[in-house]
């Protein structure tokens, strides 16, 4: 979500409207397309209509470009449905360091602006730069990993089986130990995927190979 938050300087406030109390309107920041973003309530799932959004059901740069241009409304105006999906639970303290990458982000702009060196070269556009194929490679993997996490969370609401639950725990704790250990300390929001007590699993010598191969 942080690649979301950074994305959304490009918006200005022009570019944002509200359209009802939940509602806005989004510009895109490259074309002349309007996005509707609607903030959700206590019983409708916020939504964009950007393709971003649609796939990945995750607050897009549109939703970041509300929370930056629209007064008392921010990620947490967001019901707590849908905040509280364990894809994805922020704590207010990953939250407040947000803000201030953005102030640090918005102080490096400006500094820069005084530079010989132009922006656009220093950062060029990800359209416009030939990304490597291990960089595709690995865009590929960690969207169909978001993808098999979006399968299972919506599993998880119907499958009555707490035995099958049980073992997609364990596969989900290790997967999670595994990415936690190799996830860089910087350059993404930090998520909390689980809390210490959802990680505990009952039977901690169960692995996930053990799991898989039952």
């Amino acid at each position: 979500m942080m690649a979301a938050d950074v994305k959304s300087q490009d918006i200005s406030a022009d570019m944002v409207e509200a359209s009802t109390d939940n509602s806005y309107v989004v510009k895109s920041a490259s074309t002349s397309e309007w996005y509707t973003v609607n903030v959700g309530d206590d019983v409708t799932q916020p939504f964009c209509s950007c393709r971003q959004f649609i796939k990945q059901r995750v607050p897009c740069k549109h939703f970041f470009a509300i929370f930056r241009h629209i007064p008392d409304v921010s990620f947490a105006s967001l019901p707590t449905h849908y905040r509280d999906n364990p894809l994805f639970v922020a704590d207010d303290e990953c939250l407040s360091a947000s803000a201030a990458v953005r102030a640090e982000s918005g102080a490096s702009i400006s500094a820069a602006a005084d530079s010989p060196v132009d922006l656009l070269e220093a950062v060029p556009d990800d359209d416009d730069t030939e990304v490597p194929e291990r960089e595709k490679l690995r865009d590929r993997l960690a969207r169909e990993c978001r993808e098999l996490t979006s399968l299972i969370v919506n599993y998880t609401y119907d499958v009555v089986s707490t035995d099958s639950l049980e073992r997609v725990k364990v596969v989900l704790a290790d997967a999670v130990a595994m990415l936690q250990s190799v996830c860089p300390a910087t350059g993404s929001l930090p998520l909390h995927t689980a809390t210490e007590h959802a990680m505990h699993v009952d039977a901690p010598g169960l692995r996930a190979a053990e799991v898989i191969g039952n």
